[in-house]
């Protein structure tokens, strides 16, 4: 996989609007009557953050070998962090701006409007919600803390490498440890720093990312490959909705370790990279992960105009949810455009992705 694969762009894509499409009835829209429950259905939508987690394990593997060269912590770490961070921080600031506004006019706050106190802003802006030393801290804009677990992903990755390095094994063995660690926080309910509910989800998909990169960044998939997965992913499909009960127990694993890396695979086939060809996907994607990074800001402003406006739309619709999604997809394009002065544009380490 020598160029960046712009069809895992598109997965990616999808993915963030499936999790748009969740929190919209999670906070606003409810249970529909008929149609697809984004919320509440059969399908927890919100699994959709193990699927982020894999894609971005599985687009830091080429750092492996640069962590083998000798990339040292600082430069690997600080180029992952400037982005993310100063993000993070910008996005704090209007979702209190946004809340502040909404108590002016209204004199309350809703039940999914967070506040928080100047401490647990600055961890909010920092990226040091969920999953460093600070666990059970309120924090705001919520849906972040994917985020924040994610930098932590990043140390751990540098840190195991950099071991292996040292200790010439595979940094394989790393990798299967820190799934294994996740599974373990899981199977004994822990909650202390470092290892929490959120832990183990960023933990067990982002290396396992990493794991199935070490076998696929450079392949190339043939048929035979291509065509188990594919039955892979429409078995699974098909026996979840006609019997769930098989998928009662711990199914983010069946998720996590069998179906998207059975997906990831079939859209690293030719095929899908005839199909997504065009760099547009690319920026496109760029553009959803501003949007991602808003679009809890811009579930408080959807809300705040139904507060305005009552009767323009019908909150429990898919048309207000697929507005919600509109904004919030415009919302990222703005933040794109407006931020690009501030962190210029991402240069990689490492050619491709």
């Amino acid at each position: 996989m020598e160029n960046r694969k712009y069809s895992l762009d598109f997965l990616k894509i999808a993915a963030i609007i499936l999790i748009f499409f969740h929190h919209y009835q999670q906070y606003i829209g409810g249970i529909f009557e008929t149609g697809i429950n984004f919320y509440g259905g059969r399908f927890n939508f919100g699994l959709m953050v193990e699927l982020f987690f894999i894609l971005s394990g599985f687009f830091v593997w080429p750092y492996v070998k640069r962590i083998g060269e000798g990339l040292t912590l600082k430069k690997f770490f600080l180029h992952k962090a400037k982005r993310l961070v100063p993000m993070l921080a910008i996005c704090a600031v209007g979702y209190e701006a946004v809340i502040t506004l909404y108590y002016l006019r209204f004199g309350r706050l809703e039940p999914f409007f967070d506040t928080t106190s100047l401490w647990e802003f600055i961890l909010s802006c920092t990226g040091l919600q969920k999953g460093w030393v600070f666990e059970g801290t309120p924090t705001i804009n919520y849906p972040v803390w994917y985020i924040s677990i994610l930098l932590l992903c990043y140390l751990f990755f540098w840190l195991g490498t950099f071991i292996c390095k040292e200790l010439h094994t595979s940094a394989r063995y790393f990798f299967v440890f820190m799934i294994l660690w996740g599974v373990a926080i899981n199977s004994y309910d822990i909650n202390t720093p470092f290892m929490s509910h959120y832990n183990a989800r960023g933990y067990i998909s982002f290396f396992t990312g990493v794991l199935l990169a070490s076998y696929l960044y450079d392949a190339k998939i043939k048929t035979k490959s291509a065509l188990t997965a594919l039955l892979v992913v429409v078995f699974l499909g098909i026996l979840y909705f006609v019997k769930p009960v098989c998928f009662e127990y711990r199914f983010e694993y069946i998720l996590g370790f069998v179906f998207y890396p059975a997906l990831i695979i079939l859209f690293l086939t030719d095929t899908a990279g005839k199909i997504f060809s065009h760099k547009f996907w690319k920026e496109a994607a760029d553009v959803a992960f501003h949007a991602f990074m808003w679009h809890y800001v811009g579930l408080i402003l959807m809300f705040t105009f139904m507060a305005l406006c009552p009767g323009a739309l019908e909150r429990n619709s898919y048309t207000a949810m697929i507005v919600f999604a509109v904004l919030a997809f415009l919302m990222g394009l703005i933040s794109k455009v407006l931020t690009r002065p501030l962190f210029g544009k991402s240069k990689s380490v490492e050619k491709g992705n």
